[in-house]
């Protein structure tokens, strides 16, 4: 601890004087009036020093200390592997866990459960428990907002948060932007698979589920429960009703009604998308027809015409 030769000790203070002047929570049950005037290690702690608990490998000396207080970040429980990065007044529930060189911006919230995979980056983002991120994606990046302007494209700020509800899944590879003022939001239970890009201000109602490789654009709104298959674009400000289920490789440029299954390019209703598909395979297997000899002369005498002409 420091000597108090070279270093004035001040206070004494309360836990809770403490808490409130760095913005601290306090531990639920914890002594608000516990007084405290020493700094020191947590090995060497005794019942009116504070410690610093940064790094888990320290986990169980901060079991045996006898320090009347102890600062660190929340998430009882929780494991942080090596190479990660938590920024400043970042929240984190019981029990998560952030994988290595995993980055969790400033501010971020994540609740209880919640599973981060290696090289992820979180920022500007709300999330309830159980959220699943795998590998190498990215959420709460600024999304792809740009003006017109006389010298060029002049990127817009991009204002807004990422909101995501519990049991929510991610795959690897994906990309979720925060809004341009308003927020992005993934509803409860949706289950997102890799390589899938979810542009700025787009809503994803409860359970929907997204296969590989679609790609959403701004302001597009997903209902509740919607199918959406594998490589499947949707335009900006589309709605797309609930229990909706779009078939793989569909384009969405127009609104979808509830509780239709839709498919093609651009995607239409999927009888109609049939109907077209055997109208185009019928006249393929047609077989040409033969040109008159009189339409033939009669167009070689057009194009010598045309020749003398120019």
């Amino acid at each position: 601890m420091p000597d108090p030769t070279f270093f004035r000790r001040s206070g004494p203070f309360s836990s809770e004087q403490l808490a409130a002047h760095v913005g601290a929570d306090l531990v639920p049950g914890s002594s608000r009036a516990s007084e405290v005037d020493d700094v020191a290690g947590l090995d060497e702690a005794n019942e009116r020093s504070i410690c610093l608990l940064a790094e888990y490998a320290y986990l169980p000396a901060m079991r045996e200390t006898r320090a009347a207080a102890v600062v660190t970040t929340t998430g009882a429980g929780s494991r942080i592997e090596p190479g990660a990065v938590i920024e400043e007044h970042v929240r984190l529930g019981e029990g998560c866990h952030v994988g290595p060189n995993a980055v969790i911006g400033a501010g971020v919230s994540l609740g209880a459960g919640c599973s981060i995979g290696a090289n992820v980056t979180i920022s500007h983002t709300v999330a309830g428990d159980r959220l699943h991120v795998f590998v190498n994606s990215a959420i709460g990046r600024p999304g792809f907002g740009f003006v017109k302007t006389a010298r060029g494209l002049l990127r817009m700020p991009q204002l807004g948060r990422v909101v995501i509800g519990d049991d929510v899944e991610i795959g690897s590879g994906c990309t979720v932007d925060r809004g341009t003022l308003g927020d992005t939001r993934i509803g409860t239970s949706c289950k997102i698979d890799n390589g899938v890009q979810i542009a700025h201000n787009v809503t994803l109602g409860i359970g929907c589920i997204l296969a590989g490789h679609v790609g959403i654009a701004g302001s597009a709104t997903i209902e509740d429960f919607v199918v959406v298959g594998g490589g499947v674009v949707i335009s900006d400000h589309v709605t797309v009703g609930a229990r909706v289920q779009i078939a793989v490789g569909s384009c969405v440029i127009r609104d979808v009604a509830a509780k239709t299954i839709v498919g093609g390019y651009p995607a239409v209703a999927m009888r109609q998308w049939h109907r077209q598909t055997v109208a185009v395979t019928r006249l393929a297997r047609q077989k040409p027809q033969p040109i008159a000899k009189d339409n033939v002369e009669a167009f070689l005498v057009a194009k010598e015409t045309a020749d003398v002409r120019q």
